[in-house]
């Protein structure tokens, strides 16, 4: 009786462990269009490189660009992870976060000529993340008729790999980790942290704006470099937009194929706060709209101008918990609605954690043992990021129906405009 007990035990304790080890299968991409990929290297003259001693160096990063194709079936498959982004990301978290197995992106295929070009989106991931971070989003964009670039910044990303193969991986690592430390294990810290950002929802907007840079000098101060970063990123953003002219792919003229009047950006976490501040600081008529993907806005520069020039979209986790204390994150963007007359909405995801609105949804359920990924399924997750993607770019940058970005598409979003 004891053994038979201990068998019932051990069985249902390997089902579970092989239930939390599955992943929900990589999703193929649901529009029409197939998805070609190249890669390029893209050198800016009149910048020297941040991170350098010696600063005679351009500055140099790298862009990945995904557009609409037509394959020869001979191409070989974008991995879904690259080996130096899996190595760079379990050098700095401890997991193991990925597989090269095969996506849907045709590398250096045709490309897909059509009467219509095609809208530009641009996408930057989180620090110390990499530029495939979204893939899925990014191929089923493409699927829709989109042309998406993503961006690596080197010595910032946690791996950069040109086109030569040549590998720049994050400078000061180690202070990284430790700011991580100190953000989730130091409680005088983490207590004026939450205080700020409770004091962002305050309803006078001068105070939500001042609590919003005791925020960004709280980020300052675990990392120092992160206004050279969000900076760095910016620049990089505009001169890869100023240089669409120079840009070939697949042995076409991008702007022989893309609409370069018709650009939206989007991110996540840092890259949602550099979305943000581009469209702070760059008074671009061609970039249309963002979509900013779960960060609270944290002002690095007191001195700086707020005043978004775009309509954007925020898309939020429930809450973040640290220290054992809950932080609510709706409303935290709030106070940006006073300084702005473009449209604002936010829509919360309740359950959801920061890592939710990444390609993590599509790792093994036992991630949902971790702080990355909330309560929330991750296939119904994932659904929703895909809605509001594809609505919200359609609507703006396509001339489709807006209105359905405000459809009550899941009981897991509260969805609402940010009047004043």
């Amino acid at each position: 009786m004891v053994i038979t007990i201990t068998i019932i035990i051990v069985v249902a304790i390997f089902g579970i462990v092989v239930a939390l080890s599955r992943s929900l299968p990589y999703p193929l991409p649901s529009g029409d269009f197939k998805v070609g990929t190249v890669k390029l290297d893209i050198e800016d003259s009149s910048r020297t490189e941040w991170a350098l001693d010696e600063k005679h160096q351009n500055r140099r990063f790298v862009t990945r660009i995904w557009y609409p194709a037509k394959p020869t079936g001979k191409e070989t498959m974008l991995p879904i992870m690259e080996k130096p982004y899996s190595e760079g990301m379990k050098k700095l978290y401890g997991l193991p976060v990925g597989k090269e197995k095969p996506s849907y992106s045709h590398i250096d295929a045709p490309v897909l000529l059509e009467e219509k070009p095609f809208p530009i989106l641009i996408f930057t991931h989180g620090v110390g993340s990499f530029m495939t971070q979204n893939l899925s989003s990014i191929e089923d964009l493409v699927s829709q008729g989109f042309i998406v670039m993503s961006l690596s910044f080197p010595y910032e990303s946690v791996t950069t790999v040109f086109s030569d193969g040549s590998v720049i991986k994050m400078k000061d690592i180690e202070v990284f980790k430790a700011g991580m430390s100190t953000l989730s294990k130091n409680k005088d810290f983490i207590s004026q942290f939450i205080d700020n950002t409770e004091e962002m929802k305050n309803s006078d907007p001068e105070l939500a704006s001042a609590a919003s840079i005791a925020l960004g000098q709280k980020y300052l101060t675990l990392y120092p470099d992160m206004k050279v970063w969000l900076d760095t990123r910016v620049e990089d953003i505009a001169y890869l937009i100023n240089s669409f002219d120079k840009i070939s792919i697949a042995d076409q003229n991008l702007i022989d194929v893309a609409d370069i009047d018709n650009i939206g950006l989007f991110g996540h976490s840092f890259g949602a706060l550099t979305t943000l501040q581009f469209l702070m600081t760059k008074d671009l008529p061609t970039v249309k709209c963002g979509i900013a993907l779960d960060v609270p806005f944290f002002n690095l520069d007191a001195t700086s101008d707020v005043s978004l020039k775009a309509p954007i979209l925020f898309m939020s986790s429930d809450f973040i918990k640290l220290s054992g204390r809950k932080v609510k994150l709706r409303g935290l963007n709030d106070f940006l609605k006073h300084f702005t007359n473009e449209t604002l909405h936010e829509a919360n995801i309740k359950g959801a954690a920061h890592y939710n609105f990444s390609d993590m949804n599509y790792l093994p359920k036992l991630m949902k043992l971790t702080p990355m990924l909330g309560s929330i399924s991750q296939k119904e997750a994932a659904r929703i990021m895909k809605y509001y993607l594809d609505a919200y770019f359609n609507g703006h940058l396509k001339g489709g129906d807006l209105s359905k970005i405000e459809n009550s598409i899941s009981s897991e979003v509260e969805f609402r405009e940010l009047i004043k």
